[in-house]
């Protein structure tokens, strides 16, 4: 087939093209419709393991507006706390699973602030970024948007808190 008839096969499809390009796109539009669980602890999970693998240690920032966050109080700055996540630092590190053996739903583990032992616990969606102490090598998770962020995210008490200003502008009728 030479390139001209190329040309215009493809700029005026036969019926028969159409009906073909119809049914792949009703195809492509089904897939995209799949719901799918949350990509966040997978690449978690990979990155974790990753640092660990090279005997390096593993830091998580967390957002604490996040319900279900359970972390020390006045040790985070601008809403954001950085966590140590080695076996030096603390105890009984538990990934709690959903409905598959990656998808991690909750980091949970012991650790120590100000000589007192406490019981931290982060739901996923909270996780921020992962990297490596040494050499700041790691993840964000900042430009993920995740659909089940949505409905976990509270704002911040002192964003909740603002005083209405009045407004500058009056009604004319």
């Amino acid at each position: 087939m030479s390139w001209f008839k190329k040309f215009f096969s493809w700029l005026f499809p036969s019926k028969k093209e159409e009906s073909l390009n119809a049914t792949s796109k009703n195809i492509a539009i089904h897939r995209g419709d799949n719901k799918m669980t949350s990509i966040r602890p997978y690449l978690f999970n990979a990155v974790y393991n990753w640092i660990k693998d090279n005997k390096l240690t593993p830091l998580i920032v967390v957002d604490v507006h996040f319900d279900g966050v359970k972390v020390p109080s006045g040790f985070d700055v601008n809403g954001l706390i950085t966590l140590d996540l080695s076996d030096d630092a603390i105890d009984d590190l538990t990934f709690i699973q959903g409905s598959t053996v990656n998808d991690i739903q909750l980091i949970k583990f012991v650790g120590i602030f100000n000589d007192v032992e406490e019981t931290v616990s982060i739901p996923m969606n909270s996780l921020q970024a992962i990297y490596c102490l040494e050499n700041d090598e790691g993840f964000s998770f900042a430009e993920l948007q995740d659909e089940h962020d949505a409905d976990l995210y509270r704002p911040a008490e002192k964003e909740t808190r603002k005083a209405k200003k009045a407004s500058h502008l009056t009604v004319i009728k």
